[in-house]
């Protein structure tokens, strides 16, 4: 078919010189930035879209994005459609791996490791409330310990490393202090659901990711979407081996993703009895799912399901080309630095590693 040939070759250009990394400034891929992914597929294919294919990318923007083609950037669509040309590195237990590691490491520290970064000195159980400049010039952290006790202490540096929707009112008084940095959290993000199906055998099916595009008829726009209501793919939570030693008996985990690819979608995770909605959805779906691994009902145990697996930013069009990447990223007052995914509008655990090695060398260059 010409339009599937023709998307075929634009996927090989965008995954060679023209792949739009992150950052990036140059001027060709600004411009990119400031069009719809929809817009430059269909400009570049200059054909119509078959119905499959847009369900195809449409499933895939939901799943990776929480958002359609028609609402996120053509750059940041390019940044990961693209990239699933050069393969995937896939840890054992999913991105989990990354924080299992980062504890080994602490774990790991020697007597020879200053008293105030030895692993004891992590604060495990507690949700700080209020981040502000104090007089002596340090910025003092209030927090609620884990028997809700409010506490406070002194820091020379602060790492912000959560939601800017939240940082812009856990930051005291920001809107007076810094209206161009407070203006720039505004972002939009998606709420994301996910269902972990504990199995009591081995998936017989050799696969990754399997995208549910059911019949072909996927929403085309967020109005569509919130009455869709399905998971977009299933992933074999266990396709790696684990570094870990073998369990007595044989399991794995099915997990599926489910994204609420519309505004309001936050509102259905938390209002109407959404444990028994979802909960009723996925079993349907479920039953649709395990005959095309080679699974039957019996090989469910146990059915977990979680509310934000992660917020998604909301990707949209001219939000890199615009340079709210920089304003998000400029330390407030000096002292308050900013590390997360939405400092690129874009969710990848790739951008928030980027900002967060970028913002270890500039604290320790000013101790």
């Amino acid at each position: 078919m010409p339009a599937l040939n023709a998307y075929r070759q634009l996927v090989n250009r965008m995954a060679g010189p023209m792949y739009p990394d992150v950052p990036f400034d140059a001027p060709w891929m600004l411009a990119l930035d400031q069009l719809t992914f929809k817009q430059h597929i269909e400009q570049e294919v200059a054909l119509p879209i078959p119905a499959l294919l847009v369900a195809g990318i449409q499933a895939y923007c939901y799943s990776s994005f929480g958002a359609g083609w028609e609402e996120i950037s053509a750059a940041s669509g390019w940044n990961f459609l693209a990239a699933e040309e050069f393969g995937r590195w896939v840890f054992p237990g999913g991105n989990a791996y990354m924080a299992d590691r980062l504890w080994e490491e602490l774990g790991a520290l020697d007597a020879n490791t200053p008293q105030g970064c030895r692993p004891s000195h992590l604060r495990a159980g507690c949700k700080v409330v209020d981040v502000r400049m104090d007089r002596s010039g340090d910025v003092r952290v209030t927090y609620q310990d884990r028997n809700g006790r409010y506490k406070v202490l002194l820091a020379e540096h602060v790492v912000m490393a959560n939601s800017k929707h939240i940082v812009r009112h856990m930051l005291h008084d920001l809107r007076a202090l810094d209206e161009a940095k407070y203006n720039a959290m505004g972002l939009e993000y998606r709420a994301y659901a996910m269902v972990n199906v504990l199995l009591n055998t081995e998936i017989p099916t050799d696969f990754y990711d399997i995208f549910l595009l059911r019949n072909g008829a996927f929403p085309t726009n967020s109005g569509e979407a919130e009455k869709y209501f399905y998971a977009t793919d299933a992933l074999d939570g266990s396709f790696t081996p684990s570094h870990l030693p073998p369990q007595p008996g044989t399991r794995n985990v099915l997990t599926f993703y489910w994204p609420l690819s519309y505004p309001a979608g936050r509102f259905d995770l938390v209002l109407h009895d959404p444990y028994e909605r979802f909960a009723s959805a996925i079993a349907d779906q479920l039953r649709e799912v395990l005959p095309t691994i080679g699974l039957t009902e019996a090989a469910v145990e146990e059915v977990r399901l979680t509310r934000w697996g992660h917020a998604l930013p909301l990707s949209e069009p001219g939000f890199i080309a615009s340079g709210n990447p920089g304003e998000l990223l400029r330390p407030f007052e000096g002292r308050v630095h900013f590390v997360n995914q939405d400092n690129w509008a874009l969710p990848a655990v790739e951008n928030s590693v980027y900002d967060a090695v970028n913002v270890s060398e500039r604290i320790a260059s000013q101790l």
